[in-house]
Parts: C-alpha cells; sequence; structure tokens
C-alpha cells in the first residue's frame, strides 16, 4: 500500500507527455501561452516538488512517517480538480505546483518508511515496489494519453469531411480541449486510493524507538513480521548510543554523517542529470520532432513506458541478487550509449519520417530499459540506505530537492535548449552526466546488499576516512 505512492509519483512526472500536446494547442489560442509558460507548466510539477522537498524531512520527524503519507495523498487528490477544471495559465501553474508538492513529499517518505520497515532480507525488493509502480503510473499516464489521443484523430478525420471549415476547426478545438482535461481526471481515482489507503498502514518502527515508544515499536515489528524484534532494538539502541553526547555541528555537517550525504546527493543528481523526466514528460513532443505523427507518437510514448515497467520487474528480481552497485554500473553504462545513439540519429537525420522517428524511439527504449534496470530502482534504494538513522529523514529531504533542482532546471529550459541548439545537443549533453554518473558509482558506492540499517551506518568505509575508501564488495 505505501508503494502505490510509487503510482501517483509516477503519473505525476507521466501525466504531462498525452496531455501537453492537447493543451498546447488549446491554451496557445484560448490562454495566449507561449513557449516559456508551457515549459513553466510542464516544469512546475517539479517545482512544486522542490517546495515540498524543503519541509518534507522535518514533518515526517516531527508528526511521524504515516501522518505525512496522508497528507501527500490528500494534496495529489486536491490537484485533480484544479487542473482539470482551470480556466487559464494561473489555476493550471497553480494546481500542477500543488500535484508535484504532492511529489516532494511522496519521494521522501515513501522510500523512507519502506527502508524503515521492512528487514534486510527483502529490503531491496520491498523498497523497489516504490519504483515498479511508479513506472506503472507512467504507463497509465502513457495509456490515457493514448486513448484521448485516438479521440482527437478522429474528431480531426471527422472535421475534414465537413463543408464548413471553421465548424470543424471548432470540433477539433473542443476535442483537444476536452482530451487534456479528462487526461487529469482519470488520475483521481488512485490518488483517493492511496490516501484511503496510507489511514491503513502501521507507523515506521524505528521512527516509534527514535521517538521513546520502544514497545509501540516492538509491537510494529511483531505485527509486520519484517525482522526479529530483539535484535533490531538492541541494533537501534546501539545507533542512537553511539549518536548521542556532545555534538555542535548540526546533523549534516558532522564529519561521520558528510560521505555518505554528499555521495546519496551526487547518486540523486545525476540520476535526474540523465534528463530521464525531461524524456519522460515530452517524449511525445521528441517523437513528434523525429518524425512520427499524432497518435503514433502517443503509442511509442505508451511503448517506452511499457519497457520501462517490465525492466523494472526485472529490476526487482535481481536487486537483493546482484546487488545495487552492480546494477547502476550497467544502468548507467547503458543509458550512455542509448542517449549517444540517439544524439546521433538527430544529428545526421536530412529530415524527420517515420522510420527515422521509430529508430528515435527504439533508442529511447534502450535509455528507458537502462534505466529502469538500474538507476531506477537503485537510487531510490541508495538515498535511503545510505543516510545514517540521526539524518536519514532530513538528508533524503536535502537530497531529494538537489534532485528536484537538477531536474526543473533541465525540464524549464528544455523547449528553449532545443530551439536554439536542437534535440541533438540535449542528447548529448545528458550522455555526459551519465558518463559522470557511471565513474561516481565505480569509485565511491559500496554493496549494501543484505546488510540492516544499522550495520551499513556502522560500516566504516561509508564515512569516506582517509585509507578506507569504499569498494564493491
Amino acid at each position: 500500500m505505501a508503494g502505490l505512492g510509487g503510482l501517483l509519483y509516477g503519473i505525476d512526472v507521466g501525466i504531462i507527455a498525452g496531455a501537453l500536446p492537447h493543451l498546447e494547442a488549446t491554451a496557445a489560442v484560448a490562454w495566449k501561452l507561449d513557449a516559456q509558460q508551457v515549459s513553466f507548466v510542464v516544469a512546475a510539477v517539479l517545482m512544486g516538488s522542490v517546495l515540498s522537498s524543503l519541509f518534507a524531512g522535518t514533518l515526517s520527524d516531527r508528526l511521524g512517517r504515516k501522518p505525512v503519507l496522508v497528507l501527500s495523498g490528500a494534496l495529489f487528490s486536491l490537484s485533480v480538480p484544479v487542473i482539470a477544471l482551470a480556466g487559464g495559465y494561473g489555476p493550471l501553474l497553480a494546481g500542477r505546483l500543488l500535484q508535484g508538492a504532492s511529489g516532494g513529499l511522496i519521494g521522501v517518505v515513501v522510500p523512507l518508511y519502506l527502508a524503515e520497515t521492512l528487514g534486510p532480507g527483502n529490503r531491496g525488493r520491498g523498497t523497489a515496489i516504490f519504483q515498479l509502480l511508479l513506472t506503472a503510473g507512467l504507463v497509465a499516464a502513457a495509456l490515457a494519453g493514448f486513448h484521448y489521443g485516438r479521440q482527437v484523430d478522429r474528431a480531426s478525420a471527422l472535421a475534414g469531411r465537413l463543408q464548413d471549415p471553421a465548424a470543424g476547426a471548432g470540433l477539433v478545438f473542443a476535442a483537444r480541449d476536452r482530451a487534456w482535461r479528462d487526461i487529469f481526471w482519470v488520475t483521481l481515482a488512485p490518488g483517493l486510493l492511496f490516501t484511503i489507503g496510507a489511514l491503513r498502514l502501521p507507523e515506521s518502527p524505528r521512527w516509534l524507538f527514535r521517538r521513546g515508544r520502544a514497545e509501540a515499536a516492538r509491537a510494529t515489528l511483531v505485527e509486520i513480521g519484517a525482522e526479529p524484534s530483539g535484535p533490531a532494538l538492541l541494533a537501534m539502541a546501539r545507533v542512537e548510543q553511539a549518536n548521542s553526547g556532545s555534538q555542535p555541528l548540526p546533523g549534516l555537517l558532522r564529519r561521520r554523517y558528510v560521505f555518505p550525504f554528499l555521495l546519496a546527493c551526487a547518486i540523486l543528481a545525476c540520476n535526474q542529470a540523465t534528463g530521464v523526466n525531461s524524456i519522460l514528460a515530452y517524449i511525445v513532443h521528441i517523437l513528434n520532432h523525429a518524425g512520427l505523427p499524432g497518435s503514433m507518437a502517443n503509442l511509442g510514448d505508451a511503448g517506452l513506458k511499457g519497457v520501462n515497467l517490465v525492466m523494472t520487474g526485472v529490476a526487482v528480481i535481481l536487486v537483493d541478487h546482484k546487488g545495487r552497485r552492480f546494477l547502476l554500473l550497467a544502468g548507467s553504462g547503458g543509458i550512455c550509449i542509448a542517449l549517444v545513439l540517439a544524439g546521433a540519429l538527430f544529428l545526421g537525420a536530412p529530415a524527420p519520417s517515420e522510420r527515422h522517428g521509430w529508430l528515435v524511439a527504439a533508442c529511447l527504449a534502450g535509455f528507458m530499459a537502462s534505466y529502469a534496470v538500474g538507476p531506477g530502482v537503485c537510487a531510490w534504494l541508495a538515498l535511503s540506505e545510505l543516510m545514517p538513522a540521526r539524518i536519514r529523514s532530513n538528508g533524503m529531504s536535502v537530497a531529494l530537492l538537489v534532485n528536484q533542482l537538477v531536474s526543473t532546471a533541465i525540464a524549464a529550459a528544455y523547449l528553449p535548449m532545443v530551439a536554439r541548439y536542437g534535440d541533438a545537443a540535449m542528447f548529448f549533453s545528458w550522455a555526459g552526466c551519465a558518463a559522470l554518473y557511471f565513474l561516481i558509482v565505480l569509485r565511491f558506492l559500496p554493496e549494501t546488499r543484505g546488510l540492516s540499517l544499522e550495520q551499513i551506518e556502522a560500516n566504516p568505509r561509508l564515512r569516506g576516512s582517509p585509507g578506507q575508501r569504499p569498494s564493491g564488495r
């Protein structure tokens, strides 16, 4: 049920791709939106996520993990009618910001909750459920876009048979306006489902223990059966004792926390610098540029997100067998190759065509498969596993803030940059970031498979001490 937050996060990221062509066509006429304003509508969900990420860690520490899960679902559910009933640029932007605020809370609290609730034997697979349902949200959003895109195509065909051009144009305009609004309406049901389901979840046992409620923590551990309650509570107590005493510096600045915190931030920043959220948001736009017309681009979008879903399922199976480090290296390497090939296609194509469009779609499918099997799952695990208990919630909040700032900057700049430099330049720049990602993982990331959160925190290699460089073993 907690993993259903991933479904909402995926809808947050992916829903605009299918709605964007219809929104762009109608808003340019009705609301006089320019390319920069459209980019802001796309990026608003990421900016809202940035703003809520600032407070997610503090809220989850003060209120508990469960209340913040409920709050995130309620915000998402509220955002849907605000967007779908928007009558201008302001309400549309406000609704997207509200949707993003929900995503920022979900991105911090759901991985945090799952990591603190699951035992070492299934934490990888369990936390990966978040990403699996995230990809399911992307597929659902793409299918909604494809369905309503077909309706617009039928309206366009009917308009072409009308004798009155003005009546035909009005028919197409109405179909497009209804399409983007209906695409958002269909997301209300999962938002309500998550909100109601979160009310029935137990609180995180580690949050309960840190709040001095040891018996409640023990009862929760027994209830969920994730790990033996006695050893788990003893390990929590040892960590709390090690972190007690005189601590003059704020948590994130203490020497023992700096290395894991910076490593998690670097992984999250590189994750977004591959351009994944911009590709997911602008995929229909990209495939239109590459030569795929109308609903064929929506079909390519659905296919790409289907690849994402299938390969995330593969990652769920592999993550507790192959480990985080191996999958991150394989994934970031594959991303780099796929992006270089896509950039070369745009650079070398004399003119867009349907064949060229499908070649670009194939490269993006390779990108998505590589991302899903490695960074898509393992970045969330790294975020929750590398952070020590004392800074986990606030550290995750800041790391996700870095992640969303990078993503927001790329999404907001995408359309103006493509208009000025072309699609190839964007793909090559993302490929360079993927190469840097590979090198950071190769040099610095240790393996955390099969270890409890307390064992990971006690590992001296994660403190970046001289002569104790993290290894892959």
